[in-house]
């Protein structure tokens, strides 16, 4: 490991404790609830990264109680969009479906089963209105919200999936490298064949998939960085464990990954690593 252990502890004081502090507060209603779905939001990221520094450290079970605050603060900032509709700034609901979709990521490493199919049937349940509020006016919020409802259907094992995924390809489409660099979305192609790839049940291509996507991360990313943040790509983790719950025995073995957030290798058919 190359953080050094000493700011690893660090981080993860640092973080807990302000995560306390702001819990105190959404329980003692204090705030403006305009600031709310971003404050949430902003406390799921503080609890991702207590999550990551614990991970690292080989504390298992604290970081996998993180990813599950971090999943429901995400989850929670939704819900105070919706709850404070006439007083936030309606812009902000574009983002709803990426927050559910790292909700839904970070549910799946936390393993908590309940708040994974929670989140991902509030996902499922989110309205098409939402594509008349903004896919005309931002060019990524049709495949963000496409995104988001895969993703939910493969975990719920939805009929729906398979028309969903059509609409997310169609949009990966006609997203252009540009635009997908621009909004972040430079893995659109790769998720997209991981998904239809779990869907029709095919274990060494999600493997190969995974692979791929792991060696992305690390052609992307020194060894050498000393910010979890960059060194941990959540998503792929989520995924690889979105796979063993379809029944692909798979785990990954790599640095990038702390080993306490994925199957043992040991007992695992598939081990991916970096090429």
């Amino acid at each position: 490991m190359q953080i050094q252990e000493e700011k690893l502890h660090h981080i993860e004081k640092t973080y807990r404790l302000a995560i306390e502090k702001m819990q105190q507060r959404y329980e003692e209603g204090t705030g403006n609830p305009s600031d709310l779905p971003h404050s949430l939001n902003d406390t799921g990221n503080r609890s991702i990264e207590q999550a990551q520094a614990a991970s690292l450290l080989g504390k298992q079970e604290e970081a996998k109680d993180a990813y599950a605050s971090a999943a429901e603060y995400k989850r929670d900032s939704v819900q105070a969009m919706e709850d404070n509709w006439e007083e936030i700034d309606q812009e902000l609901w574009e983002d709803a479906p990426a927050l559910y979709t790292q909700a839904m990521f970070l549910a799946l490493i936390s393993r908590d089963d309940e708040l994974i199919t929670e989140i991902a049937s509030e996902a499922l349940e989110l309205d098409d209105f939402y594509l008349d509020l903004f896919a005309s006016e931002y060019e990524d919020s049709p495949y963000r919200f496409y995104h988001m409802k895969v993703l939910a259907a493969t975990i719920r094992d939805d009929p729906q999936l398979e028309g969903l995924l059509d609409e997310l390809k169609a949009e990966v489409e006609m997203m252009t490298p540009v635009s997908a660099k621009q909004f972040g979305e430079t893995l659109t192609e790769l998720r997209v064949t991981i998904y239809e790839l779990l869907r029709q049940g095919d274990s060494e291509g999600v493997v190969s998939a995974l692979e791929e996507y792991l060696n992305r991360h690390a052609t992307a990313t020194p060894l050498s960085t000393e910010d979890p943040n960059e060194l941990i790509d959540n998503e792929l983790i989520a995924l690889c464990l979105l796979a063993k719950d379809r029944g692909i025995d798979v785990t990954v073995d790599s640095p990038y990954v702390p080993n306490v957030l994925v199957p043992d290798l040991a007992k695992t058919t598939y081990v991916i690593g970096v090429c």
